[in-house]
């Protein structure tokens, strides 16, 4: 065994692309066999470790959990950035301002929080090049912080190098007064560099004469001495260099490795063996123990609410069962003591919270918020539930006892706060037309977020399940994620940082990986591989997001066959396996926001983002597994397409149409979907999916819920059976009588996870939370869950219902199959939900809702060619743009669509919102040189013939070449008309009535010949991406007609099964050659009269 010695320098693959030790493999369920940091410490036989990573901590409370779980100790530290002076001082020209490194280690969680501030204001206030920190800002955080002077970059050692030893002696010193002599270590290392040699005889004597201890140190980058190279590649991944250049940032030896105990006393065992003793001592008195506590945000009820409660009786009710708590804990942890009067104060106003905030939640669910209320159930279900009418007194007492039992287990799982943030800003949202999701995951489930407005789904309605969201026999957080309007969503998120504090909230940082065909470019262009080597290499890896390199050399024969031909293949192969998978950049979490009850620089480190954003330098889970709350605001592209389909259906119509109370039956909207015409209804628009309409013939909304939670990767194997099952032709079968009340609506195939939950209660009497769990254990395939729930079910099976074992173990064998596919109900009704609304616009108002859609695609030309044809195959016309009729965005035109100016390609939205601007302001307008003046010269002369070939300024009667042919001219005069009227000196003919109307002072056009018919088609499809003159082929309509016995448009709706016969034109060629045999082949684009399709010509063809 080697001797005993701690590293507590060291790099991991959170210092990005400069560490190269990887923390943990377990994450990944198959590491390959590759080392990792934790594996190597056991290896070595040492029982604890040190992070300390560049400038950041991100990898700490990963380290900290893998060490833990190994049985080993993590001591949690940074290599920080110290600045010379101030760390607000931006001056380049200031000598070391980039900052001096410095190692700090926490002692206890005292010093843990402090290292997360120090970070934290690197980051957010101190950064310049680097995160850094000051002398100031470290006096005032030093306390459970041992420091120690790190490498050649420490002020320590500079101080030695460049100006001797009392210049070294001052700046020990200074840190001596800043940690104090006991926690301050002055470090020494050796790589076989002339310059640590030099400054570590002046840091022995150093410490010899003060008294300070020493400590040796490897500076850690890479885990074995072989990975060396392979470091050096990963720096010039970083630098953006190449292993050619000489002057490329490099490590000079072989020597940053992870080395064992025996091997660092080889270095400084006969010279100065108390440094690597000390290293014990360090590791003993660093004791850092992050566990989680809950920091949730807490709700504070309004005052005038909380005037109205007897608050002597909540006190003493609070007080009461604070003592009864503590208690209980006490004699759980076998201690006889009485608790003290301040944890029974503490306790008792946690207690107080918590009443208020119930009692509140219950008070929103009944009562809503007032006149305007958007909640409570006189909202929801339209009769008050204390005085039902007749015929709803038994639903009344059924949702009445639903929504207490659901608080009772919000109260003893103490998150009845949580529900109130999160109704809160969904409230606000709505209150401000915001459009809100109807729901999403399991939180549908709920009839306290249904009556409270966090929801639109009726849970009782649609027999969803409490228990799938918040079990009370498995209490973990609830989760909701909320879909907001894309559009909009950053004011929801922008309200939260406003009422919590931005000190309290963040956006969540995430990491990207090195990932196979990631680090084979990397490793490709850092080797100087030209470009083409990387593709050739990475176009031959599978298409996977958990791929390897290892399996992509299983799976791909092609990659095999390069592989162990190519020398040079092999040489990026040595380099890539011991980089892959380790970070490469860090990233932001696409609507992960972290919301907490305190400033979260004392509880994480905080980080920037790539546009100043502040994040967690925590991932999501980490965060959430040290007790903060993470929220997902979801931008959902459909909630804005709908809005905008209810704001067309208003201009258009003057219909304000309320989609609460549109009609679940609606014969037109299941005719749409019975025709399989889907193209933009929210989930149903695939080609399967439209296919799988066609055939089932929905009749409710229970069965689009039901097709959504099918139309999936596995449980798609079962829609034959689905549709021959409803449709009648495959008789319906249950394995016991009991499961049919529960899998009747499905036709006897357990699709939800909520079915499944109910099948178990019901056969083996387990309440829904214990089933919860025996689901939770299937999907996961824990296999000793699994064993233990076995047993318990075919024993409840026979307690309860004196089912035999038999028949137990085969509805057991169907539960374990259709655990892996079931579907979360309650999520899957939400969405179908929001696929009805969507299905019901475009079934009653198709032209608002197809312009609505087509906004949503501006940015898309080949979406918006595609759902254009899907637009006129429906029979609504599409209308060219127009200076005086179009929007920024497509709208109705008398039925028809009219093309958004912010469609045509080239021409921005600002550009498109000066030209509205002024006719709204002013009227139509008369002519070119009219708009040019009134648009304030904000169009250049590219953005007006942009205009004028797409058609959008015909209303002037001039010829589009005529147009062109003035657009320098006009621009020229507009200019300086508009300056004569700056500087009040007008035309002659100024302000005289009629001469503005007749043109007075336009840029006159000759009359020269129009543009080929040809070219005005070619520019209208450049840039609006549909013909709208006419079409190259329409003078063959009727030989068309004759020849093809299908159209494009027909064969994309997957009408075509069989071959068929089609005529049109070939729109380009795509001259490509096969991987596996290097013939040719042919990709070719054909259009007809009503769409274009892809072709495939293969070789044997395209060759012919």
């Amino acid at each position: 065994m080697p001797r005993d010695f701690v590293h507590l320098h060291l790099h991991t693959d959170y210092s990005l692309l400069d560490g190269a030790c990887p923390i943990s493999w377990a994450k990944l369920k198959d590491s390959e066999g590759k080392l990792d940091l934790v594996t190597a410490i056991q290896n070595a036989g040492m029982k604890a470790c040190a992070i300390t990573d560049h400038g950041v901590m991100g990898g700490c409370l990963e380290f900290h959990n893998s060490m833990k779980k190994a049985g080993l100790k993590p001591i949690i530290g940074c290599e920080t950035y110290v600045a010379p002076h101030s760390n607000e001082e931006r001056d380049s020209s200031v000598a070391r301002i980039k900052g001096y490194h410095l190692i700090l280690l926490a002692k206890d969680n005292v010093g843990y929080h402090n290292l997360c501030h120090i970070i934290s204001d690197a980051h957010t206030r101190g950064f310049y090049y680097k995160p850094r920190t000051d002398k100031e800002f470290l006096a005032a955080h030093s306390k459970g912080l041992i420091a120690s002077s790190a490498c050649l970059a420490g002020e320590l050692e500079v101080a030695a190098l460049e100006n001797g030893y009392e210049a070294a002696k001052k700046v020990l010193y200074e840190y001596l007064d800043i940690f104090g002599k006991d926690n301050f270590y002055i470090e020494i290392m050796y790589h076989h560099l002339a310059e640590q040699k030099r400054v570590n005889k002046e840091l022995i004597a150093l410490a010899k004469e003060t008294g300070v201890p020493l400590i040796a140190t490897n500076d850690v980058h890479y885990l074995r001495r072989e990975d060396a190279k392979a470091h050096e590649v990963m720096l010039c991944i970083q630098t953006r260099t190449t292993m050619n250049d000489e002057r490329r940032m490099k490590m000079e030896t072989d020597e940053f490795y992870f080395k064992n105990g025996d091997e660092m006393f080889e270095v400084f065992g006969s010279e100065v063996p108390e440094a690597l003793t000390n290293t014990l001592a360090v590791a003993e008195r660093c004791n850092v123990d992050i566990g989680y506590e809950n920091h949730y945000p807490e709700y504070e009820p309004p005052a005038e609410y909380v005037a109205t409660l007897d608050m002597n009786k909540i006190r003493e009710e609070a007080r009461e069962a604070a003592i009864a708590g503590i208690k209980k804990q006490k004699e759980k942890d076998g201690d006889t003591t009485e608790p003290t009067e301040e944890a029974i104060g503490y306790a008792t106003e946690r207690e107080i919270i918590l009443r208020k905030t119930g009692s509140y939640l219950r008070h929103i669910c009944l009562y809503g918020t007032g006149k305007d209320t958007v909640c409570g159930y006189l909202k929801k279900y339209g009769y008050d539930p204390f005085n039902p009418p007749e015929d709803k007194k038994a639903d009344a007492e059924l949702k009445l006892k639903r929504l207490d039992y659901e608080l009772s287990i919000i109260m003893r799982t103490k998150y009845p706060s949580y529900f109130l943030c999160v109704w809160d800003f969904i409230n606000w949202a709505k209150e401000r037309g915001i459009p809100v999701g109807a729901g999403r995951g399991s939180g549908a489930g709920s009839i306290v977020a249904y009556l409270s407005g966090i929801t639109d789904i009726d849970p009782i309605k649609y027999d969803l399940l409490f228990e799938r969201f918040l079990n009370p026999d498995r209490v973990s957080p609830p989760d909701f994620d909320t879909d907001f309007c894309e559009r909009r969503r950053q004011e929801v998120i922008d309200y939260v940082i406003g009422k919590y504090g931005a000190d309290s909230v963040s956006q969540i940082g995430t990491y990207g990986q090195l990932k196979a065909k990631a680090v084979l470019k990397d490793v490709a262009r850092a080797l100087s591989r030209p470009p083409s080597d990387g593709n050739m290499i990475t176009k031959t890896v599978p298409d996977d997001p958990k791929m390897t390199l290892s399996k992509a050399v299983k799976q791909s024969p092609e990659l095999k066959e390069m592989l162990d031909r190519e020398p040079w293949i092999q040489e990026i192969f040595s380099y890539a396996k011991p980089l892959e998978m380790l970070n490469r950049q860090m990233g932001i979490h696409a609507c992960g926001v972290i919301i907490s009850n305190q400033p979260l620089a004392n509880l994480l480190p905080l980080g920037r983002g790539a546009h100043d954003e502040v994040i967690t330098q925590y991932t999501a889970p980490l965060c959430e597994s040290v007790g903060l709350l993470k929220m997902d605001f979801l931008g959902l592209r459909t909630l804005t397409v709908i809005q905008d389909a209810l704001d067309n259906i208003y201009k258009s119509r003057g219909i304000r149409l309320d989609l609460d109370k549109i009609s679940l039956e609606d014969p037109a909207t299941y005719e749409l979907l019975n025709q399989g015409d889907t193209v933009a209804v929210f989930q149903l628009e695939s080609g399967g999916m439209q296919k799988v309409c066609r055939q089932f013939k929905v009749e409710n909304i229970k069965h689009i819920i039901a097709l959504l939670a099918i139309y999936r990767p596995g449980p798609m194997d079962f829609i034959p059976l689905f549709v021959g099952r409803k449709l009648g032709t495959i008789p319906v079968e249950y394995d016991h009588p009991l499961m049919e009340q529960y899998l009747k609506e499905t036709y006897g195939i357990m699709l939800y996870q909520e079915q499944i939950m109910q099948v178990v209660q019901a056969l083996a009497g387990f309440s829904l939370g214990q089933a919860d769990i025996l689901r939770r254990a299937i999907g996961k395939k824990k296999i000793k869950d699994m064993e233990a729930q076995h047993g318990k079910f075919i024993e409840g099976c026979f307690k309860t219902n004196q089912i035999p074992e038999k028949t137990a173990e085969t509805i057991w064998e169907h539960i374990k199959k259709f655990a892996d596919y079931g579907f979360n109900k309650s999520h899957s009704a939400a969405y179908g939900l929001l696929s009805y609304r969507t299905a019901y616009l475009k079934a009653n108002y198709r032209p608002e809702f197809m312009a609505a859609v087509l906004t949503s695609e501006l940015s898309n030309a080949e979406k918006l060619r595609f759902l254009i044809n899907e637009c006129k195959s429906s029979g609504i016309d599409i209308l060219p743009p127009d200076v005086n009729r179009s929007d920024v965005n497509f709208t109705v035109d008398n039925g028809a669509i009219r093309f958004g100016l912010g469609a045509i390609k080239g021409f921005g939205e600002g550009a498109s919102e000066s030209i509205i601007k002024a006719r709204e302001k002013d009227g139509d307008f008369k002519s070119l040189s009219d708009l040019l003046e009134r648009t304030g010269g904000v169009l250049n002369s590219k953005a007006v013939e942009n205009l004028i070939r797409a058609g959008a300024m015909d209303s002037f009667g001039l010829k589009r070449a005529q147009l062109v042919s003035i657009i320098e001219p006009s621009i020229s005069s507009a200019n300086t008309r508009r300056h004569d009227k700056e500087v009040g000196q007008g035309s002659l003919f100024d302000g005289l009535d009629g001469f503005a109307d007749a043109g007075f002072g336009d840029v006159q056009a000759e009359d020269i010949p129009e543009f080929p018919e040809s070219e005005i088609l070619a520019n209208e499809k450049d840039l609006l991406g549909f013909y709208v003159s006419g079409h190259p082929i329409a003078k063959y309509e009727n030989y068309l007609r004759t020849f093809s016995t299908m159209n494009v448009d027909e064969i994309m709706k997957g009408k075509g099964d069989v071959g068929v016969r089609v005529g049109g034109m070939i729109k380009s060629v795509a001259r490509k050659a096969s991987k596996k045999d290097g013939r040719l082949f042919g990709i070719i684009q054909f259009e007809d009269l009503t769409g274009t399709v892809e072709v495939l010509a293969y070789s044997r063809t395209y060759e012919a």
